[in-house]
């Protein structure tokens, strides 16, 4: 695993939120947090608090594991949050010990279909970047 305290690492990392955010169209907000609650890195375009979401979204990734694993359809890929005017997608990483999200905020404006295809391919691309060998 890359070492976190490396620049490139980080640089890397935050070009591929930045990028993300980038590719859909009405997004504020993407952060990398562990499943426990602590939040690692993000790109916020709208001053969001994103520390009380961390937490929270890697309980929703836990209970959405656990309802998953209920209806017997395979592996949870990501969690999606819809209030009148926001959505929040939890998407796991899958990196090698499990322990990581991605989660993206945007308005309820969004095409949810590009918000769960761009935020899979970013979570794909920060899974080979945290897994490249130091």
């Amino acid at each position: 695993m890359s070492e976190v305290g490396n620049d490139d690492f980080l640089v890397a990392v935050k070009k591929e939120l930045n990028d993300c955010l980038d590719a859909i169209s009405n997004s504020h907000a993407a952060f990398i947090a562990t499943v426990d609650g602590h939040l690692l890195v993000d790109k916020n375009r709208s001053n969001l608090d994103l520390e009380p979401l961390c937490p929270m979204s890697g309980s929703l990734i836990g209970i959405s594991i656990a309802l998953s694993a209920q209806l017997n359809n395979g592996q949870l890929e990501e969690a999606l949050i819809r209030t009148n005017d926001t959505v929040m997608a939890a998407i796991r990483i899958n990196d090698e010990n499990n322990s990581l999200l991605l989660g993206i905020v945007s308005s309820k404006k969004v095409n949810l279909g590009t918000l769960v295809l761009k935020g899979r391919e970013c979570a794909d691309r920060i899974k080979d970047i945290i897994e490249e060998p130091a």
